[in-house]
């Protein structure tokens, strides 16, 4: 009698083991159904469809706990940023390998001296004297000439005596804003290559006789209520200097997009 009751506690705690399981099983299977529901992939490539999901299962079935997931976050977000970076640089024309970029991202992180051929100090100094040379040929003479050249081809475009060139997009009304005059106005600020460097979120007030010559002349031909697109040479905003710790290069022509609200 004894042997049989114990028979039937041992199968009633398999029993309750299979259930235990089978609800498991259940619950494991209605989650995958949901997500992969809710996963939309129609949008996307085959290959993006695989990367994608070889990221899921790295994070799903290889990284089990939380630091580990913390971790391998921390690693592909590191690498999605250098990545940009990479692609970045590859517009401007500086081009690196990855690879060779990962094998000294280890040999520095694990204390290797044989890989790496530069200090951190020089690593950074060599990668801004990379961007300085771009930066100097985007903004030379001959391509700063053409940018002046290309705008006073536009239509309705006017060069004045000093170089500057403007064209009207919207004429305003009333009194032109005087020399010496506080100007109101919204702006935005570009680099012959689109590049903002400088952008309004709200009007701002301007004293004429604080700013580069070529926006206060422009901003002179302007009446209330007028948007004009001003293009001015170097030699009328920041000259060989530039401005701004290299936001505005040495030698670079500037557009302004001005409205002028009010001028006192």
């Amino acid at each position: 009698m004894r042997k049989g009751l114990i028979a039937i506690l041992i199968l009633l705690s398999a029993l309750s083991v299979a259930q235990a399981h089978e609800r498991l099983d259940s619950l494991s299977n209605a989650l995958g159904t949901y997500w992969g529901s809710a996963l939309d992939t129609s949008n996307i490539s085959e290959r993006e469809k695989k990367e994608l999901l070889h990221g899921m299962e790295l994070i799903l079935t290889q990284t089990p706990d939380s630091a580990s997931r913390a971790a391998f976050m921390k690693g592909a977000s590191l690498a999605m940023s250098i990545i940009n970076g990479f692609d970045e640089m590859a517009s401007l024309g500086m081009k690196a390998d990855r690879e060779q970029t990962f094998r000294v991202v280890l040999a520095t992180l694990n204390g290797d001296k044989s890989t790496p051929t530069f200090t951190p100090e020089e690593a950074s100094a060599y990668i801004d004297s990379r961007f300085r040379e771009f930066t100097s040929s985007l903004y030379s003479p001959e391509s700063q000439a053409r940018f002046l050249s290309e705008a006073e081809g536009v239509e309705g475009a006017v060069t004045t005596p000093s170089g500057l060139v403007f064209r009207v997009i919207t004429e305003g009304e009333g009194p032109l804003a005087s020399e010496a005059c506080k100007a109101k106005v919204s702006y935005k600020g570009m680099l012959s290559d689109g590049t903002v460097f400088d952008v309004t979120d709200e009007p701002i007030v301007l004293d004429l006789g604080r700013v580069v010559p070529g926006l206060a002349e422009g901003v002179r031909m302007m009446k209330p209520g007028g948007v004009y697109d001003i293009v001015i040479p170097a030699s009328l905003a920041y000259g060989e200097d530039g401005a701004g710790g290299g936001v505005i290069p040495p030698g670079a022509a500037l557009r302004f997009v001005v409205e002028l609200i009010s001028a006192e």
